[in-house]
């Protein structure tokens, strides 16, 4: 766990907003490793650039390492990322052979209801991994511009 006392952005002192207590770090060990405990879920503002945020953080490895959740075994999140798409593909009309990208892919729920001839790029730490039907690029790690221009150095995403 890592806390924080400046901000994330401008770099300026956090104030406390409100304090929720310790909660249960929402990780998924290994059968044979102990689970994670809980750590303090402190929500701060920094006054300078107004950014609220966790003060406090836990290694993403930790959560997202051995992941279990999938996006499309749920009836609910499978109508509410089709709606994701509906609403983003009438603000922005795509064209065949346009980069979609869907930042923390999951299983690819979002992407399969993207058409074919997009050119679709998953990006996802985990352990999850979308189906190559759905996906047309999969980058298994965190999300950063780097990470994607490694791909994709000379596109751009619609």
């Amino acid at each position: 766990m890592n806390k924080r006392n400046r901000c994330r952005v401008c770099n300026h002192a956090l104030e406390d907003v409100i304090d929720f207590g310790e909660l249960p770090v929402s990780a998924f060990p290994k059968m044979e490793e102990p689970l994670p405990g809980s750590m303090p879920v402190v929500l701060a503002l920094c006054k300078n650039c107004g950014l609220c945020q966790l003060r406090h953080s836990v290694d993403p490895d930790d959560m997202y390492s051995e992941y279990w959740y999938r996006s499309g075994i749920n009836q609910s999140m499978q109508d509410s990322l089709k709606d994701v798409y509906s609403v983003a593909s009438k603000l922005i009309p795509l064209r065949p052979g346009d980069l979609v990208l869907d930042i923390a892919c999951n299983d690819g729920t979002l992407l399969k209801n993207m058409p074919a001839y997009l050119e679709r790029v998953g990006i996802d730490p985990s352990n999850v991994h979308p189906p190559e039907s759905v996906c047309d690029t999969f980058i298994n790690t965190y999300f950063s511009r780097a990470a994607f221009e490694l791909e994709y150095p000379d596109r751009k995403c619609r």
